[in-house]
């Protein structure tokens, strides 16, 4: 903790010395008594009608118990499942609920919620298995201590003055293949109508005795209903929660239901309102930077800010629901996790959303607070929870119990980052990427949205650039959902135009020229288009409503020229290389393109709700376009190009102003193809002995905050001759310093396997806004797993350049 502490800094600290001894302390002052919570519009408001904001944490692991969590790391104990049937086998069903409540009454006890209000937190989100309350062999039967642990975490909360959000964790029959439903692969509630009927059962018995709690403020239906990742349950939801909802309100009238998005989205729901539903909000959870949501580090959060949040305040202003972001942490301290954590609570608490992170407490088997961390709490001394294989039944209630009175530490950067009156200061990208309310059109060409997706338009920005926002679920499979900015197609025809930047978070977000047989969703079409990574890509489906096919044609960064032309009956595509050279290819025979169609630009976001930008410079209709020059930028990389020899004495070793790590990364003078000069940096992955990444860096300075720069490289790679024999991929990085320690601006991975291999050179590039006056730019090569390692990866023209819109 830095500066001078205030007042409630150190009683905070004598509150956490207090905990540390185990003692179970009573509170700093009797809580007053929490009023009821109505729900105005989308806030909750008190008996006066003024807004009251909740933040706070989740009990995770106390009665859906998460392996992980406890420190555990075996195959044969997987789930809660796991746990309870080793349990049951060892010791009887009898002993093995014994020492299961003695795990609950020391998981969580009031020392735990003064931890809470530590943080100056008054909501807590309860996630609970169904099996809690339910007789599994006896649907529609409460077990006779049902409410038990329930009733138990609501008191704590009421003598805390803490408000509850109760979470179904794990539904009957399962809603998803994950852990957190309690057993992995039971995902059976979306084709077993016993199973839905048992959980809206389960829910209204919650609700008549939970109705007039003033403590409970939401009834969370099912986490995480996400099936097995692939499959669209979105139209059983609806309909799950629709009987859900209705089972409530035959018993509780008013409390806040929330309804739960499918992988990342809600808006399918429609307007609550609209199905007769009452009090209905909903919820998500956000991690980005993690689960295939990108890279972990500023530029992701960023984008993520400015793309989905920004999405869901518009719908939830447009539904006139609450919201509660139940689930959210970003975990890494490298992205700034004190600062950023403050940052989202900010966010959602300013537009009168709930928000509970994830978590409250685990188990570090080394003990003390660790960098990269999900808790508030962890265990001060190093722990080993009982091994519940081998141990006997006396031992594993002995180390149960401890969990009620071992010392805990507490993430004091957190807390104090989440208190002060004075946060530390963060500069995030900050782009604008809300859809334009008035775009002026583009004169000569028709602006549509494709397969229903939403909000997507074209504007003329008047200078000879275009900007094109797109939303939509994809380009791909057998449909499409995009925006399409098009006109006629007849004869021969060629359309040009450059790719200036594209702002994406979805990887699989896209934007480029496509000519198309109509504007049905399951059209025949070519596309030649770029991802946000600069990889291009020709894709095409042959025939109205068949599979798409795709080739990738190079990566080559922003700035690109794209074209797309028919000459006769043939289709083709071209694009500018990395050196500006201009590249044409075949498109398969498409029957329905060969005479007619519509060509334009087309733009996805990869989520259908929001749209992301793609700014195009020079459309034209004419032919012969050719290469493009593009202005020259203050290289801010000394010895960019790697032609400056550290040691004049070995030519073929360090290049100056880089530092390197790892093994066999050096400037070569005598490799063919040269990109440019007479030098380059070589990667010799047939020399590499270990499994540890090698890199090489340089430090630049004197730059301005806020300002953005990008940071391109060109590589080409050899081919190995044996599959997986060659490097693995090669990561672009920058970073900063911050508050006393390296900040990840933005990172890119890039599989070597899709770098060129001849020809021309692949052009990797990363662009991030800087924090303060200095910035590291790193190359970072990890080697394949393989044996019989061979080939190598080159690696010319580095720049560093402060970014133009």
């Amino acid at each position: 903790m830095r500066g001078k502490k205030s007042d409630n800094q150190i009683r905070r600290r004598v509150i956490a010395l207090v905990l540390g001894i185990g003692v179970a302390a009573g509170y700093a002052g009797a809580a007053e008594p929490l009023v009821p919570l109505k729900v105005n519009g989308r806030y909750l408001v008190d008996a006066k009608g003024q807004r009251v904001t909740l933040k706070g944490c989740n009990l995770g692991n106390w009665l859906l118990l998460e392996p992980w969590m406890l420190g555990i790391h075996d195959s044969r104990l997987r789930d809660q499942h796991d746990i309870f049937t080793v349990l049951n086998e060892r010791f009887g069903s009898s002993k093995a609920k014994a020492l299961l409540d003695v795990y609950k009454e020391n998981w969580i006890t009031s020392r735990e919620f003064e931890i809470i209000r530590s943080f100056d937190f008054n909501l807590v989100r309860i996630p609970f298995h169904h099996s809690l309350l339910a007789i599994e062999e006896k649907p529609f039967e409460l077990r006779p201590d049902a409410f038990r642990w329930l009733d138990r975490g609501i008191e704590l909360a009421e003598q805390a003055g803490v408000y509850v959000v109760l979470d179904m964790h794990g539904a009957p029959g399962g809603q998803s293949t994950d852990m957190t439903s309690g057993r992995i692969g039971e995902n059976l509630i979306w084709d077993n109508a016993i199973y839905q009927k048992r959980t809206a059962w389960l829910w209204q018995q919650i609700a008549r005795r939970y109705r007039d709690r003033a403590a409970v403020v939401a009834y969370d239906l099912i986490n995480e209903p996400w099936s097995d990742y692939k499959q669209d349950v979105s139209s059983t939801l609806v309909s799950l929660v629709g009987e859900i909802h209705d089972e409530i309100r035959r018993v509780d009238g008013d409390t806040l239901i929330l309804a739960p998005g499918d992988l990342q989205r809600v808006d399918f729901y429609g307007e609550p309102r609209t199905r007769g539903w009452q009090n209905v909000g909903f919820t998500e959870h956000f991690y980005p930077g993690l689960f295939h949501r990108g890279e972990p580090c500023l530029e992701t959060h960023a984008l993520f800010i400015d793309t989905v949040i920004q999405s869901r305040i518009e719908l939830m202003r447009r539904f006139n629901s609450p919201y509660l972001v139940g689930e959210f942490n970003v975990v890494f301290d490298w992205a700034a996790q004190p600062e950023l954590m403050r940052n989202y609570y900010e966010i959602f608490n300013g537009n009168g959303w709930m928000a509970t992170m994830w978590s409250l407490r685990m188990i570090h088997p080394a003990g003390g607070v660790h960098r990269d961390n999900w808790f508030l709490a962890t265990n001060a001394e190093p722990y080993s929870f009982p091994d519940l294989h081998k141990d006997s039944y006396e031992t594993i209630e002995a180390g149960l119990r401890k969990l009620g009175t071992q010392k805990l530490d507490v993430d004091e950067e957190l807390r104090q980052e989440l208190t002060t009156a004075s946060p530390r200061k963060l500069l995030l990208a900050g782009r604008e990427l809300k859809t334009v309310t008035r775009a002026k059109a583009v004169s000569g060409w028709s602006s549509r949205d494709i397969g229903g997706a939403k909000n997507g338009k074209a504007q003329d920005n008047g200078d000879g650039s275009i900007t094109v926002w797109g939303a939509g679920d994809d380009i791909w499979d057998t449909r499409d959902s995009f925006h399409f900015l098009h006109r006629k197609a007849a004869g021969d025809f060629e359309v040009s135009a450059l790719l200036k930047s594209f702002t994406a978070f979805e990887w699989f977000a896209k934007a480029g020229l496509m000519l198309r047989e109509d504007d049905s969703a399951d059209a025949a079409n070519a596309f030649i288009h770029v991802f946000s990574d600069g990889h291009v890509i020709l894709a095409y489906r042959k025939y109205k409503g068949g599979e798409t096919s795709q080739k990738q044609l190079g990566i080559s960064g922003f700035p690109v020229r794209l074209t797309i032309g028919r000459k006769g009956k043939d289709a083709y595509v071209g694009f500018t290389d990395s050196d500006g050279k201009s590249n044409k290819v075949a498109v398969p025979a498409v029957p329905s393109l060969e005479k007619r169609g519509r060509v334009g630009l087309a733009v996805l976001s990869h989520d259908g709700q929001y749209a992301v930008p793609a700014t195009f410079c020079g459309l034209t209709t004419q032919s012969g376009e050719g290469g493009i020059e593009f202005a020259s930028e203050k290289n801010l990389l000394r010895n960019g190009s790697f032609e400056v020899v550290e040691n004049a004495e070995n030519a073929s070793d360090r290049a100056q102003s880089w530092n390197r790590w790892g093994q066999w990364f050096n400037r070569q003078d005598n490799w063919q193809p040269k990109k440019d000069g007479e030098c380059m940096l070589a990667y010799h992955h047939w020399k590499i002995e270990s499994n540890d990444n090698s890199g090489v860096y340089q430090d630049v300075t004197g730059l301005t905050p806020g300002e953005r720069v990008t940071f391109t490289v060109y590589a080409l790679g050899d081919k190995p001759a044996h599959k997986n024999a060659g490097p693995d991929s090669v990561e672009l990085r920058m970073e900063s310093p911050s508050y006393g320690r390296v900040l990840r601006l933005a990172t890119r991975t890039y599989d070597c396997d899709v770098i060129s291999t001849g020809g021309a050179w692949s052009k990797l590039q990363l662009t991030a806004t800087v924090p303060t006056d200095a910035v590291r730019v790193l190359i970072v090569v990890n080697p394949s797993k393989e044996t019989g390692r061979e080939a190598a990866i080159k690696f010319d023209d580095a720049s560093l350049v402060v970014a133009k819109d």
